[in-house]
């Protein structure tokens, strides 16, 4: 296909190149396509071919190539007719991914990127610093840099990629993935106020290796936000950190567009991306086959619409549902089948290393949520863990750093074959109540080894609420989670425990998820790394309201959505609780 068939493509057809396995097959997807009997090449594929080749152009959509793939290897989506005339901007090549339109950068301003996962935030970041060349759909014979340029003429973005291009823009990138990180090699004389915002003094002095995962995202924010660039790009920056970080972190962001520098970040916390960005750009489409790029909006504004599917601006109904933040239910007792139990702990003094924490009798409820709050340091893993030691005590954990190593010891395994290995498989309230929110039944066909940090995450918590237990307990469970996969999960945890007549207790840090989840929270205080204590349990509003107000912060409710807001600095907006 050449670029102008491409242009007035009316559908996109991708084949997942680690799923398709032609040698494996009987070629069903050559054999049925309605367009190849017709003596027309639409489908070509031999047992010797790496992957299906579609010719969209020729696709006339009926999707019997989709059905009839013993791999699921093959998506054919229809374009919403609005994409008639968006520029395709990017593509990785024949049947894969492809992205539509691009954002414009503004100094001064923190532009916010909101989408699910799949949808091309990372490679819209990539596109932006011209570490991914734009080739307007063309993969076989890309563009010259002054064809691109000249693309986009009587753009704003013909003079952005041109500086780009050119090698005048400089810039510097936190990466998604803050694992590989090294403190000795990344980390170049921090700015002293951002060492002292971000903690990074003793940080540096440790050796990368028992770096935890918050410390690696401060010391990768600190290198960037460091540098004297012209701009600075920030994927997912506040995973791992805890509330009090992520409001450093939004500081810290917030005094590099005071030097007229372009900033724009990726975030899946709703509340962080609200207090930090100055405008928002919704990314939607179809995960892993195309996204398309909107027109920025005002950031309330931005995020309201992509929560509630509909982009007014553009007329368009992305979602088929909204994505609801709103006060979460609570359960009156009036139909139950059995008392609510209580899931009794006594008082005591944990140590791990150095660190010591402490905390006094407590109890959780059956058919409750309970939230641990604090910052890092003050011992909620170890907390976590220490309630799960009890003895004769009938717990599922799952864990802060998802690792499915042992579960495909034996080997290589889909989600399916795990799944059908725990006996989780086939369940229709299962699957029906947990599975299918998660979106894990769309990843059965998947090697395990190879699922992203978000798809790993819903595995992991299905594969916890699957064991049979009386007390669920989850350390940071939306980490990695895109904001549709967040709001899933609270609306799932709450009435998993409602309708198993369960308590959860879980870790967690977005404020959203927090105030639509949990019935009540505990609080740790302390020093960090040396001595945590736990506070009595309270409302959760409360105890948010506590957090907050150590850090000059207050919250509101959002009118139209019920997610809540954090007021910026120096606003006059007063706080508000339910």
């Amino acid at each position: 296909m050449d670029i102008e068939d491409l242009h007035k493509s009316t559908r996109v057809a991708v084949v997942n190149r680690d799923a398709c396995s032609p040698k494996k097959c009987g070629l069903e997807c050559r054999k049925y396509c309605p367009v190849n009997s017709q003596g027309k090449l639409c489908v070509s594929v031999t047992k010797i071919s790496t992957v299906s080749d579609i010719a969209e152009s020729l696709c006339i959509g009926c999707g019997q190539c989709v059905r009839v793939c013993p791999f699921d290897a093959i998506q054919i989506v229809n374009l919403p007719k609005e994409l008639s005339q968006a520029k395709c901007v990017f593509t990785y090549g024949k049947n894969s991914f492809r992205i539509f339109n691009m954002p414009l950068l503004k100094r001064g301003r923190v532009m916010g990127l909101i989408g699910a996962n799949g949808t091309g935030k990372s490679t819209m970041l990539g596109l932006l610093t011209g570490s991914l060349t734009v080739n307007l759909g063309n993969w076989k014979d890309p563009p010259s840099v002054a064809d691109v340029i000249r693309n986009f003429r009587g753009s704003s973005l013909q003079g952005y990629l041109g500086e780009v291009y050119k090698g005048e823009l400089s810039y510097a990138v936190k990466s998604q993935d803050c694992q590989a990180f090294s403190s000795k090699t990344s980390l170049q004389a921090p700015h002293p106020e951002i060492s002292v915002a971000l903690q990074l003094d003793e940080l540096v002095k440790k050796d990368e290796h028992v770096l935890s995962g918050g410390e690696r995202q401060r010391l990768s924010i600190g290198t960037v936000a460091s540098q004297n660039v012209e701009l600075y790009v920030f994927d997912e920056p506040t995973t791992f950190l805890d509330i009090g970080q992520r409001i450093s972190v939004a500081a810290v962001i917030r005094e590099l567009v005071a030097k007229e520098k372009y900033v724009v970040l990726a975030e899946h916390d709703l509340s962080i991306l609200d207090y930090l960005s100055d405008n928002i750009t919704v990314l939607y489409g179809k995960p892993g086959v195309y996204g398309a790029v909107t027109k920025p909006q005002n950031t309330a504004v931005g995020i309201n619409q992509f929560l509630q599917g509909y982009l007014a601006t553009e007329n368009l109904r992305f979602r088929d549902h909204e994505v609801s933040f709103h006060v979460r239910e609570v359960d009156e007792g009036s139909e139950e089948t059995e008392p609510q139990r209580d899931i009794s702990f006594p008082s005591k003094t944990v140590r791990a290393g150095e660190f010591f924490l402490k905390y006094g009798d407590m109890s959780f409820k059956t058919s409750t949520v309970t939230a641990v709050l604090g910052r890092n340091g003050m011992g909620k893993t170890t907390f976590l863990k220490s309630i799960c030691s009890t003895p004769d005590l009938a717990y599922s954990y799952k864990p802060q750093h998802v690792s499915l190593a042992k579960q495909v010891k034996d080997g290589l395994c889909t989600v399916e074959q795990l799944l059908h290995r725990r006996g989780l498989l086939h369940i229709p309230a299962f699957t029906t109540t947990v599975l299918k929110p998660l979106g894990v039944d769309l990843l059965y066909k998947l090697p395990v080894e190879t699922l992203s940090g978000g798809e790993r995450q819903r595995l992991a918590i299905a594969l916890c609420l699957g064991k049979h237990a009386i007390l669920y307990v989850l350390d940071e469970p939306t980490a990695f989670l895109d904001v549709e996969y967040r709001a899933a999960f609270a609306t799932l945890i709450r009435r998993f425990a409602l309708n198993n007549r369960t308590a959860v207790v879980l870790v967690e840090h977005d404020i959203s998820v927090i105030a639509n989840t949990a019935d009540s929270a505990l609080y740790l205080d302390g020093v960090p790394g040396q001595i945590g204590t736990m506070s009595e349990k309270m409302n959760v509003d409360s105890a948010l309201q506590s957090l907050l107000s150590k850090m000059n912060v207050t919250i509101r409710i959002d009118q139209n959505t019920g997610r809540p807001r954090l007021n910026k600095r120096h606003s006059n907006l007063p706080g508000t609780s339910r």
